[in-house]
């Protein structure tokens, strides 16, 4: 347990045991102040566990059971919720979370305090006039201000609950309207209760712990995940845990290998972080595709089917901290996926504290390797250029044989404009600028003349282009073809389609996968298509480029910024 000194406060309670030791607790509520908290006591007292009463190192006053042990905790937890004893809303946190104990009316001086002052510690009493304490009701202003306590995602459950008793038929938002105030109105009157159009701490749970037997015969309960901090409804089958590996909970079907599972997200963050968790999971391997995605400032949905199975993802930005799952179902079973994905996504809530900052890795590379989940690859990468200030791509047209998709950079999708004669030209489908864009040269290559690449090597895995420079070698291909040039240049299968440029940094050809016939060809030799070729293609579709009328030669560290602000990585899904 971790400790701190004041010496001026008197802090926590004189447990059984000297020794101080990690425990978890059950927290029944949480308010605003101490006396509202000690007013709530009578509400528990016939539970079997004494209560504690504790001020939070937030501010806020918790009602608790325990200590417990980390392994008997959730059973408790379960069980008491299963006798309608405790809230549905009840949770599992751990003594850190402590700063001061204010019930039962005992306290003890820091123990490091009483050593240096050379003392044994001793119960100090308060003097407190519990019966009448006890026996106080909760007024309308009470309840109105436990009322506004309540978190969004609370509100969300009550009329969740008030919408399974067919009292309430609209949008669940979290905002107690005027459809809400009537609805519990009339769940008041129905139940008895003066009808105050607001819910007193009992009334409330008293309704939620209805809801909550229904939601089990219906197969769903609430679930805490100690491992990334959420509380939310889940389907009773995936309520088997399987393993934690940050930042990802997974849950697998309790009854079979190829029913329904999922996935619990949990992370300190901003709007970046939630981006870079959207560009990930949209690179899932299970999710199917095509997927339809949703990104907005404050979450981001994806939702996806084939003939086998549906998923559906939801992650959320919440202050500093992103919340979400992902539900994995049988195409046959895509109704019960909805309603779990509804339920999940107006429940989900961040509990213990979530995790924190310092136990989270802090880089793309560490959340990839913490992750344990295998990510989509494209069937094929390959290398393209820019050739003009609309982000108009040419590239060669091996790569879009047998694909449903071809996006720049995995991310923005692109559409065919024309594919002929080996050339394939792409536009993307948003607005896009180019860093830069490459002018086609008026020169005529010559034989040893230096030449220039820049491609994306092993399928762009280094996440930028790499530089090379060779010599043309001959002006003519393998079988005295007049359209292709020979060259003395390293490359390998994903830098095809890569623009070659001359010393000025113009276009000079495009490489190309060229059919040497079975012939022992070194590794050193690439062919390329010359650039009079790629330009007569273009004109006869009306594509615009750009010659370069004017040309210097260009240092060695301009033609590289150049090559790289102009090569495109194509990826073919």
């Amino acid at each position: 347990m971790r400790m701190t000194s004041f010496s001026i406060f008197l802090i926590f309670f004189l447990f059984q045991s000297t020794v101080w030791a990690q425990s978890y607790w059950i927290e029944l509520i949480s308010v605003s102040n101490q006396e509202k908290a000690v007013e709530k006591i009578s509400n528990y007292l016939d539970l079997p566990d004494e209560i504690s009463g504790f001020q939070s190192k937030s501010g806020r006053y918790l009602l608790t059971i325990g200590p417990f042990e980390l392994e008997t905790v959730q059973q408790t937890l379960d069980k008491l919720k299963s006798s309608e004893k405790i809230p549905l809303r009840a949770r599992i946190i751990d003594d850190s979370k402590f700063l001061s104990q204010f019930w039962p009316i005992r306290v003890l001086i820091t123990q490091e305090i009483l050593t240096n002052q050379g003392k044994k510690p001793d119960n100090i009493t308060i003097s407190l006039d519990t019966k009448s304490i006890l026996g106080t009701k909760e007024t309308l202003n009470q309840a109105v201000e436990t009322e506004n306590l309540l978190k969004r995602v609370e509100k969300n459950y009550i009329q969740l609950a008030l919408k399974n008793l067919g009292l309430y038929s609209m949008g669940i938002d979290g905002t107690f309207g005027k459809g809400t105030r009537k609805a519990i109105g009339i769940w008041q009157e129905n139940n008895n209760f003066p009808v105050t159009n607001v819910l007193t701490t009992y009334q409330t749970e008293l309704l939620l712990g209805s809801y909550e037997e229904f939601l089990k015969t219906d197969g769903y309960e609430l679930t805490n995940d100690l491992e990334t901090g959420l509380q939310l409804i889940l389907p009773t089958q995936l309520i088997k845990f399987d393993k934690y590996v940050f930042p990802f909970s997974h849950y697998i079907n309790k009854n079979s290998e190829n029913g329904a599972n999922g996935i619990l997200v949990s992370q300190p963050g901003d709007t970046t972080t939630l981006k870079d968790f959207y560009t990930i999971f949209k690179e899932f391997e299970k999710i199917p595709q095509p997927a339809r995605n949703r990104f907005r400032k404050k979450y981001f949905s994806i939702k996806a089917e084939n003939d086998d199975r549906s998923v559906y993802a939801y992650v959320e930005l919440e202050e500093n901290y992103l919340k979400g799952f992902l539900f994995d179902y049988p195409t046959a079973k895509k109704e019960d996926l909805e309603t779990a994905a509804y339920l999940a996504r107006k429940t989900i809530q961040i509990t213990n504290g979530g995790i924190l900052e310092a136990d989270s890795p802090n880089s793309e590379e560490k959340r990839h390797f913490f992750s344990d989940i295998k990510l989509r690859l494209p069937k094929i990468s390959q290398t393209g250029f820019f050739i003009n200030q609309s982000g108009t791509i040419i590239t060669a047209s091996t790569l879009i044989d047998d694909c449903y998709k071809l996006t720049l950079n995995k991310d923005i999708e692109l559409k065919v404009e024309t594919n002929q004669n080996g050339l394939v030209v792409l536009q993307p489908k948003k607005h896009l600028s180019p860093l830069g864009h490459l002018k086609f040269s008026q020169k005529f290559s010559k034989l040893d003349m230096p030449i220039f690449m820049t491609g994306y090597s092993d399928s762009g895995a280094f996440g930028f282009p790499s530089f090379n420079s060779g010599r043309v070698l001959d002006l003519r291909g393998l079988r005295n073809d007049t359209d292709v040039k020979q060259l003395l240049l390293n490359s390998e299968e994903s830098h095809i389609g890569a623009a070659i440029i001359d010393q000025t940094g113009s276009v000079a050809g495009m490489l190309i996968a060229y059919n040497k016939e079975g012939k022992s060809i070194p590794d050193s030799i690439s062919f390329s298509m010359k650039s009079s070729v790629i330009e007569k293609f273009l004109r006869k579709h009306n594509i615009i480029y750009h010659v370069e009328q004017y040309a210097n030669e260009l240092t060695l560290e301009k033609l590289m910024t150049t090559g790289e602000d102009s090569t495109a990585l194509v990826n073919c899904w």
